[in-house]
């Protein structure tokens, strides 16, 4: 089946009237359709919504599924979860807010309102700050089948109020791992579409273990600085993934696929079948760290941002069959940072801590195939240290294509840098690309002039 932007009438009026677009379907909720302020809900920013979200979803679970409809208004909640077959319709004019404990958080470093939960089982600690236990995300599910979240643009707000879990972050305050604002577990089927999700303690959407996976018409955003790991999207082991059509303004990376951590990262496996099309980034589209059970198969295209594809010498597993064309890597200067390190990188030096895996003795990662097609930068972008970085000290990198690459050579001077080790090589080649591509990539007989074109 194919998914089409006219859902809500199907919503409605029980009437679809579809275009190819190219989006997963969802099944449909069967079942009731609720307001939470049937169940006593309050838009007023003042009154505790977590007991209504509670019998609202409740009854819907009972239904077999069904719609649950709020706003306008700010309702404040603790953390909630999702059930089955829902769908969660935020009005315009409608915010949902967490509500942060900021009095118990000053003064003892904890949020009893706030549910702990243990570790993923795909990174066996708690991945913030390495701790036995994790907070709840905000909104949650698991083990779940057809969730949707619809708003109605941006005034249609999820808020994470993640200013105070930031300062307890940055003090090193916290003794349990801060919370998601929205992340859903071993599931198939989610979807959200033309909604805001801002200021989130820690990484703001995290999918993981779900196949068939929708992001659409989104703005996620948090400060630029001081909000760390707010990354935007995070699939994670997820397959059959589609992120289009959004804005991801955060203060760590806009994507990151992820796929688990060490010998954990077997537990759900990989992610694959990812597409990225016409999403807006200030950082960088990344492929891991945190990649152990493998990645592939993801296509990124017509977007803004710089990418970092990044693994360690004991993270194992696979990066392959990765694609990127018409990227054009954003000018901070614009959102008034200092310049990126770099536009393009690829590094298997990463992160390498001790592992929290007994015997963990993997082979290298493979990484193979990644494919980098028309590709510019702003009109005023500048890089601090590279322009392309391909580092291969505890990996071969094969299958490595660059082509129609105009890009500025960095302030350091250094334009396209490759490193390898003794047992290590770098495959592949490059054609029309500026800065000059490393000897590793350089098609026989080729030479390239000022202005990046191969002259054969």
């Amino acid at each position: 089946m194919r998914l089409c932007f006219a859902l809500l009438l199907l919503f409605c009026f029980g009437t679809l009237v579809c275009a190819s677009v190219g989006l997963t379907s969802m099944e449909l909720p069967q079942g009731i359709r609720i307001r939470l302020e049937s169940f006593g809900g309050k838009g007023d920013n003042h009154t505790d919504n977590t007991l209504a979200f509670t019998r609202a979803i409740d009854a819907i679970q009972v239904a077999g599924g069904g719609v649950l409809s709020l706003g306008p208004g700010t309702f404040v909640s603790f953390p909630f979860n999702l059930t089955s077959h829902m769908v969660l319709d935020l009005a315009a004019n409608t915010t949902i807010i967490a509500r942060v404990c900021a009095h118990e958080i000053a003064v003892n470093s904890t949020c009893s309102g706030w549910p702990q939960l243990p570790p993923l089982a795909n990174y066996g600690l708690d991945h913030d700050i390495g701790a036995a236990t994790r907070y709840q995300s905000f909104v949650h599910a698991e083990d779940f089948v057809n969730i949707s979240i619809l708003g109605q643009g941006d005034t249609s707000v999820i808020d994470g109020g993640g200013a105070v879990w930031w300062a307890a972050h940055l003090e090193h305050r916290l003794r349990v791992g801060r919370p998601h604002l929205v992340e859903v577990l071993r599931g198939r089927d989610f979807w959200i579409e033309r909604c805001v999700l801002k200021d989130s303690p820690f990484w703001t959407l995290h999918p993981v273990a779900v196949s068939g996976v929708t992001v659409h018409n989104m703005r996620i955003t948090s400060p630029l600085v001081g909000a760390p790991n707010t990354d935007g999207v995070d699939p994670d082991a997820c397959q059959d993934v589609l992120i289009s059509d959004s804005v991801i303004h955060t203060n760590d990376d806009c994507i990151a696929i992820k796929a688990g951590l060490d010998c954990f990262g077997q537990v759900y496996g990989a992610s694959e079948r990812i597409t990225i099309h016409n999403v807006s980034c200030v950082n960088a589209i990344v492929i891991g760290s945190e990649m152990s059970g493998g990645v592939r198969q993801v296509t990124v295209t017509n977007s803004t941002g710089r990418v970092y594809v990044k693994t360690g010498e004991k993270r194992g597993g696979f990066i392959t069959d990765i694609a990127l064309d018409s990227v054009i890597v954003p000018s901070n200067r614009v959102f008034g940072l200092p310049a990126s390190k770099f536009a393009v990188r690829i590094t298997t030096s990463y992160g390498n801590k001790p592992s929290r895996c007994a015997q963990w003795n993997p082979a290298p990662t493979t990484v193979d195939q990644l494919h980098f097609t028309h590709f510019r930068g702003d009109a005023d972008l500048t890089l601090q240290n590279w322009t392309i970085d391909v580092d291969a000290m505890h990996a071969n990198i094969t299958g490595l294509h660059f082509s129609n690459i105009q890009l500025p050579r960095a302030q350091s001077g250094e334009g396209f840098v490759c490193q390898t080790a003794a047992q290590t090589t770098i495959q592949g080649d490059a054609r029309s690309v500026f800065p000059h591509p490393c000897s590793d990539l350089l098609p026989a007989q080729s030479t390239f002039d000022q202005t990046g074109e191969e002259n054969v």
